[in-house]
């Protein structure tokens, strides 16, 4: 397995072209362990698929893509619950890699399973979507089908909300995967496979 760390901020370099105007001024964007250790975790992983709860504006599918500097096809999941952001984030991620990109409008909390192309699956997997403990759970449950042995699920938000990081460790000892905590800006879990 991998030790990933953060290669700095690239907020104002490779991530730039991509950055909102609301968000210029974001602490969490300008953050030396956050994207840049999205970035560094592309870099290492070298994915051909990469799966996303959570979208927004794809500043961390961004980041990975960037990173690894290779063309992942892209299967992304947002409610657009805070603002219309998936036609954006498509259009971004789309001009960063060779590779299909598909966002589609979901509340993953009225799904079962997630819709993805025949045979997609994802070496990196992203579950940035619902905060609550039930809605994490539940999203990690949707995102293990498109897991391979090489597969990463990166958990975001561990310490912001402190109350998912046991479960996040519970749920990956029941289903037989290990975990790495790094002490990024909100806290990042990596669950991962020998």
């Amino acid at each position: 397995m991998h030790k990933f760390e953060t290669v700095g901020v690239i907020s104002k370099t490779v991530l730039a072209p991509f950055v909102q105007p609301k968000d210029r001024w974001q602490d969490w964007l300008h953050h030396p362990f956050y994207y840049g250790l999205y970035y560094d975790i592309g870099k290492k992983m070298q994915p051909r698929g990469i799966a996303e709860i959570g979208v927004r504006f794809g500043y961390s599918a961004l980041s990975m893509i960037l990173g690894s500097g290779c063309d992942p096809d892209f299967v992304g999941f947002d409610g657009e619950f805070y603002e219309t952001s998936n036609d954006i984030a498509t259009a971004s991620i789309g001009s960063a890699t060779k590779g299909s990109c598909i966002i589609s409008k979901v509340d993953t909390n009225k799904v079962d399973s997630l819709q993805v192309p025949e045979g997609f699956m994802a070496d990196i997997i992203h579950v940035d979507g619902d905060h609550e403990v039930p809605g994490l759970l539940h999203d990690l449950s949707l995102v293990l089908p498109l897991a391979n042995e090489r597969s990463i699920i990166i958990v975001d938000d561990t310490s912001h909300f402190p109350l998912l990081a046991q479960p996040t460790d519970d749920f990956a000892e029941s289903n037989g995967w290990k975990v790495d905590t790094y002490d990024s800006l909100r806290g990042t879990k990596v669950l991962y496979r020998d």
